[in-house]
């Protein structure tokens, strides 16, 4: 398995819910009756790029190919790289290819921007809240995502 990694970005962190662990919070939410937070983030897990790059090690067993951006060209909206990640092709059949590699490379580039600049922490005011609610964990759900890839 192959991942694209900002050089800048291994202490970056990452924060991960499920759908079903929002679904479950907000369905609890909607019955809490103390004050809501003013600001009500929920963080099902949250590592640094670094962690989830050893967690996917250790699941899969061997460490991801790893081709590393540097940050002016993630910034420049350059990704000097030898693959970039599929899209489906039923969805962009009907649009150029060098458009589809375009928006693939600004998906890419975005994606190591934000990370580097904390766009995808989040905060934890539900998870204080509701400490009895039990989240899935990154490592059981990336193991039943790559199992069933």
């Amino acid at each position: 398995m192959r991942a694209i990694v900002g050089e800048q970005s291994l202490d970056a962190k990452i924060a991960y819910s499920t759908v079903e662990d929002i679904v479950g919070v907000v369905a609890r939410a909607v019955e809490y009756e103390g004050e809501w937070p003013r600001v009500g983030g929920i963080t099902g897990s949250q590592v640094t790029v670094a962690q989830l790059l050893e967690l996917g090690k250790k699941i899969r067993g061997r460490p991801f190919d790893i081709e590393w951006v540097k940050e002016e060209d993630a910034q420049a909206g350059r990704a000097r790289v030898s693959w970039l990640p599929p899209l489906d092709p039923q969805i962009l059949s009907d649009v150029p290819k060098e458009q589809q590699e375009a928006f693939q490379t600004a998906i890419v580039t975005g994606t190591l921007v934000a990370v580097a600049a904390g766009a995808w922490e989040t905060t934890d005011e539900w998870n204080q809240i509701l400490p009895d609610y039990k989240f899935t964990s990154l490592e059981a759900f990336l193991k039943q995502v790559w199992e069933s890839a």
